[in-house]
């Protein structure tokens, strides 16, 4: 559907006019693509709150070892745990996508004290 709208905008134009005018309709703009910036910032935002459930999961793993429980149950119980932050962990990385792993690797690199090279 979309090459017969760019070839039809194109007509009667002459030929660096064209290539000027078909440049500019395959970059994206702000009126084209805010549905989809929208849609993709909501669900990166879902991914990056996943991701950080599947963190929070893992904390009270250990905790589990000095619960007054059968051991079947702590077994159950923290191999549910670990399942439920993997798919979570999955699930965000998914929903986050390539976008939001760049953000907060950078939001990391800036947060981290900077390494000094070593002499040697």
């Amino acid at each position: 559907m979309r090459p017969a709208k760019r070839n039809a905008s194109l007509r009667g134009r002459s030929l660096p006019e064209a290539v000027r005018v078909a440049d500019h309709d395959s970059q994206p703009g702000p009126e084209r693509n805010a549905e989809a910036i929208t849609r993709s910032g909501v669900s990166a935002r879902a991914g990056v709150i996943l991701l950080g459930l599947s963190l929070a999961l893992w904390v009270p793993l250990p905790m589990i070892l000095f619960l007054s429980l059968s051991t079947g149950v702590k077994a159950t119980l923290g191999g549910g745990l670990v399942v439920a932050a993997e798919i979570a962990f999955w699930l965000g990385a998914v929903l986050a996508g390539p976008e939001a792993a760049r953000r907060t690797r950078s939001w990391i690199r800036k947060a981290l004290p900077k390494r000094q090279p070593s002499s040697r």
